[in-house]
């Protein structure tokens, strides 16, 4: 389990703008987002298991959607920063592979380079 789905709302929503927030649901996945970027919630109960955020492989989208859902919400919302996540993030960018940061919390953000111009960040613990 990486949070709570309940604590993970509560430091998220306190740091992205409101059309990005997570609602209230007892769904399995929820996800949230534009055409920029998205991230998926996959949860079991109140337990998240794995989140997925997927991001055209643009400035204007990593400065943008991406960054307030993984830097300001994630990193900055849920006090899971980590230098690792962003050297993994440039070097995919630099190199079109796959890299993986880990923070000291044992939170695992792998990015992957896929095909047209998309990066595919899994956050899994």
């Amino acid at each position: 389990m990486l949070v709570s789905y309940q604590a993970l709302q509560a430091g998220f929503n306190q740091s992205v703008p409101g059309a990005l927030r997570l609602t209230d649901t007892s769904v399995d996945t929820v996800t949230v987002g534009d055409a920029l970027a998205t991230m998926t919630v996959f949860k079991r109960g109140d337990e998240v298991t794995k989140i997925i955020i997927e991001t055209v492989a643009t400035d204007e989208a990593i400065h943008a959607t991406f960054y307030q859902l993984f830097v300001k919400g994630l990193e900055g919302g849920m006090h899971w920063s980590s230098s690792n996540y962003y050297h993994a993030m440039m070097a995919t960018l630099a190199d079109h592979g796959a890299h993986t940061g880990v923070n000291e919390l044992g939170i695992r953000a792998e990015h992957v380079y896929q095909a047209h111009d998309r990066i595919v960040v899994t956050i899994t613990r």
